[in-house]
């Protein structure tokens, strides 16, 4: 309050997961942590993405 800020707006778009499976080689995009592979069910995975920030535009009118 009382700043040049009263009355930012933000806006977020979550940017989902890719995981790579080191089983069967698969990679599929997930919004949550996945537990096993969907395709074949191996545990071994790395995960990517998803923690990314891109400031798209800032206006000020003042």
């Amino acid at each position: 309050m009382g700043t040049v800020a009263v009355n930012a707006a933000v806006e977020s778009v979550l940017v989902p997961m890719v995981a790579h499976c080191l089983g069967c080689e698969g990679d599929w995009q997930c919004e949550d942590v996945p537990v096993a592979c969907p395709a074949c069910g191996s545990l071994d995975m790395d995960l990517g993405g998803g923690d990314e920030l891109l400031l798209e535009s800032i206006e000020y009118r003042g």
